[in-house]
């Protein structure tokens, strides 16, 4: 029997799986987990401002394209998808965190 099963989502097959197959774990693949990500960021993450402090008397007031953001944010997916052990595991989700939070808020 399958250890595991990789669907796209489709509810029916994910449920026949864990009714026929119990023993069996449904996963979403890889290109599906990553088309949701980029779609939630660009539904997201609208264009943002980035306040850039020259000075304390000025400010400069800086445009964070998109496109940009959801490169950013893929790039920091795929090396949580592609990690190896446990340990690199742990640690790129934090760095995915942290680039997510660096990416959206002004700062």
């Amino acid at each position: 029997m399958p250890k595991v099963i990789v669907t796209d989502k489709d509810t029916t097959l994910m449920n026949v799986v864990t009714t026929v197959l119990p023993e069996t774990s449904a996963i979403l693949c890889y290109f599906h987990v990553g088309r949701n990500v980029r779609v939630k960021c660009i539904t997201y993450y609208k264009v943002k401002l980035k306040v850039v402090k020259v000075d304390e008397k000025e400010m400069v007031v800086k445009e964070v394209k998109t496109s940009d953001i959801v490169d950013a944010i893929m790039r920091a997916c795929d090396d949580v998808v592609e990690s190896s052990t446990q340990d690199s595991y742990a640690s790129v989700v934090m760095q995915f965190r942290d680039a997510c939070k660096k990416k959206f808020k002004v700062s």
